[in-house]
């Protein structure tokens, strides 16, 4: 941009597309810019609001923008000192026309999502709802025993029980110890000593 430094953080060195997972304990300021290329950015965790021209979004993990080139974007960080973590692909428009098919689908698509860009959530489907990311007490109780350990309750996982499909509690290991008396399976002396119990 005329007038200012270029941030080499914000120009494509690839010739066709460019991909980055950024994870920053500490986020400096970024001055509103444009590329010349579609951005395509997934929020995955921090306290962002984001402006593409004159819309603004106030992000939750999930959300997907697609920036189309030239529309000057920014993201402000509420909480400087909380990580800010998402991923980037920067794609050229000549490179989606090359490998788009005979119809030009893809095209089209991207015609769609409007001038100042798109949010799409990506935060839940219909069998699972909202993504959920809470911690949570929880007691389990196994043969008899109990135990009341705190778990991360996350929807977004994807992770499904096989024979209801309902979503999965994922528990770390050291955490059910004692709930089947010792004994998990995870080495050959914990799941002989399983089959042997049952």
């Amino acid at each position: 941009m005329e007038g200012r430094r270029e941030d080499r953080a914000q120009v494509m060195l690839e010739e066709d597309f460019e991909a980055h997972h950024n994870r920053d304990p500490y986020f400096r300021t970024i001055e509103f810019h444009a590329h010349d290329f579609l951005e395509l950015y997934l929020f995955l965790d921090g306290s962002v609001t984001y402006y593409i021209e004159d819309q603004v979004y106030d992000l939750c993990p999930g959300d997907l923008l697609i920036i189309p080139p030239g529309r000057m974007h920014r993201p402000v960080i509420a909480n400087e000192r909380a990580a800010y973590e998402r991923m980037v692909l920067w794609v050229e428009l000549d490179y989606i026309a090359r490998i788009d098919s005979a119809a030009g689908e893809l095209q089209a698509a991207l015609r769609g999502i409007g001038a100042n860009g798109y949010r799409v959530p990506l935060r839940g489907d219909a069998l699972h709802g909202p993504i959920r990311r809470e911690i949570e007490r929880l007691t389990i109780c196994f043969d008899g025993r109990e135990r009341a350990v705190r778990v991360l309750h996350d929807t977004g996982n994807g992770l499904s029980e096989p024979v209801s499909g309902r979503p999965v509690i994922v528990l770390e290991r050291k955490a059910a110890d004692g709930l089947m008396g010792g004994v998990l399976p995870g080495s050959e002396t914990n799941a002989a000593a399983l089959l042997a119990a049952l």
